[in-house]
């Protein structure tokens, strides 16, 4: 079996808005699927929309946490690299929380501190509107506030990693500017080859992988440019090219989008991903890596 970490899937959400579990859903991923691979790890975002944000994401960042205790025989809530390493130990999938948007714990350094105490790692500072920390990738844009500066230090002071995707370009800059925090940009595309907002540019990508973070590869075809599986290894290869062997990994955006390319319909298609990196001409050494080692030394790293 090969091992797999992801960066980035909502199926925190998926699973609350359709009032099923983690171990056998019908949502992209759950344990049971996901026991093909091994090791095995995944980040869980927790993510809402509409009105009563702070309360219904509390609702699915309870849910989560529940779901990982009743299925504690086959996954471990991971709060630091040790704890993954033991989870792996005891043949079991690690799972580390994000929150996929401050607006989700009201951009409230109070708020961030109860959610660190329940497990939470990893915070994007926003998802598609701005927000009183920063702008937007696909909002109104703008860098970080000085409330936003505030936050990003009190992340790097606890230990929660920054996640980049969804920011605007403008706040890009400025954490990296900050230097306080670790960062990755766990779920974006290149957009120089495929121009939309929520993909980063050649030089925010060389940044972070400057900085010491990590960037992972989103498989909906809309940031990929097409259905093709194949525009995948096109985004892997761009990034190995800007950013090195060890700074890329897989955030591939699962239960988070409404598509993703023919042949891929779950955690049980990785395999085919991996297969068509190495067609492409990616070194099979190089794919394990993007596949679980490259997140594995950041962890080290970040937590």
């Amino acid at each position: 079996m090969s091992p797999l970490f992801d960066a980035h899937c909502d199926t925190a959400f998926a699973m609350y808005s359709r009032g099923e579990g983690l171990r056998s859903n019908s949502c992209h991923t759950d344990l049971e699927r996901g026991a093909a691979c091994s090791p095995r790890g995944q980040v869980y975002a927790v993510w809402q929309h509409g009105d009563g944000l702070a309360v219904k994401a509390r609702e699915v960042l309870g849910g989560l946490l529940r779901e990982i205790e009743l299925n504690s025989d086959l996954v471990a809530l991971c709060r630091s690299y040790g704890d993954i390493k033991a989870a792996f130990s005891a043949g079991k999938q690690a799972a580390i929380i994000s929150i996929e948007g401050a607006e989700l714990i009201s951009c409230s350094e109070a708020e961030l501190e109860r959610v660190y105490g329940l497990g939470v790692r990893i915070i994007n500072l926003c998802w598609n509107s701005d927000n009183a920390l920063c702008g937007s990738a696909v909002s109104g844009g703008g860098g970080l506030t000085e409330k936003g500066r505030g936050f990003v230090r009190l992340c790097g002071e606890l230990g929660v990693a920054v996640d980049l995707s969804h920011a605007s370009d403008e706040t890009v800059y400025d954490v990296l500017e900050l230097g306080c925090v670790h960062v990755l940009a766990s779920h974006s595309d290149c957009r120089s080859l495929c121009n939309v907002p929520r993909n980063l540019p050649d030089d925010l990508l060389r940044d972070i992988a400057a900085s010491g973070g990590v960037v992972g590869l989103n498989l909906y075809p809309p940031f990929l440019g097409g259905n093709e599986l194949a525009l995948a290894a096109g985004h892997v290869q761009h990034m190995l090219d800007l950013c090195g062997e060890r700074c890329v990994c897989l955030g591939c955006d699962l239960d988070g989008v409404d598509s993703l390319p023919d042949g891929i319909s779950g955690i049980q298609d990785m395999p085919r991903l991996r297969e068509t990196l190495i067609s492409s001409g990616i070194s099979a050494e190089t794919v394990d890596a993007i596949f679980f080692d490259n997140l594995m030394d950041f962890w080290e790293r970040a937590l």
